[in-house]
């Protein structure tokens, strides 16, 4: 039987003691890892690549389903239909949907500090996004927030804008990898609302050939 070779990609979002949010290491793998891509044409492709350089994408059927912990809080559910509702508009096609209940893969939660910290998130980091992948196909995936930081659907600079939070880690789900600028970038600054960009949605379309 083929044994395959596993890997786990994390991306992240960083906050500062500012009112900024910056990327640590835009690339960390887990398990039996080959390192970093070192090509920097495939890396400035603005997708998720493998260790040896090749583009990610997703490796399941399309929606891909967001399995939401059932105690997230109320404002979790609302910026994640917005968000959900940005990339099917942009896209035209429903690319996602969601459940209600953790399930094997595909999950989102909200860890306390505590478990923030023992499953490696940083204090400043607002959320990251764990991926397995098998071969050059994400298989599963995690989105995790840190509950310690203060979220918001509104436009406040004391506060995180949860649906472009949100609607940026879709994208790394969908195989968007940080760029320059833009929903992408993985800098953020409180209360800046951002929105897929038209390099965003053809990069997607060219993956999957919608």
């Amino acid at each position: 039987m083929l044994q395959l070779t596993r890997y786990f990609l994390k991306l992240s979002l960083v906050f500062s003691a500012l009112i900024f949010m910056s990327c640590g290491s835009p690339l960390d793998y887990y398990s039996q890892s080959h390192g970093l891509c070192q090509n920097s044409e495939a890396l400035a492709s603005g997708y998720l690549v493998t260790g040896e350089c090749h583009t990610l994408s997703w490796g399941g059927s399309f929606p891909i389903t967001l399995n939401l912990d059932q105690n997230l809080p109320p404002i979790f559910f609302q910026a994640f239909e917005k968000a959900i509702n940005t990339w099917h508009s942009a896209l035209g096609r429903s690319v996602f949907q969601l459940r209600t209940g953790l399930s094997n893969s595909n999950n989102v939660k909200l860890l306390a500090q505590d478990e923030w910290k023992n499953t490696g998130g940083e204090d400043l980091q607002q959320a990251r996004t764990v991926y397995r992948y098998e071969k050059n196909k994400i298989v599963d995936f995690n989105i995790l927030f840190n509950n310690v930081l203060q979220y918001s659907l509104d436009i406040n600079t004391n506060t995180v804008h949860l649906t472009t939070l949100i609607t940026h880690e879709l994208g790394h789900v969908l195989g968007l990898a940080h760029t320059q600028g833009g929903l992408m970038n993985a800098i953020l600054p409180n209360g800046v609302e951002r929105q897929p960009e038209h390099s965003d949605i053809q990069k997607i379309v060219n993956l999957y050939f919608f």
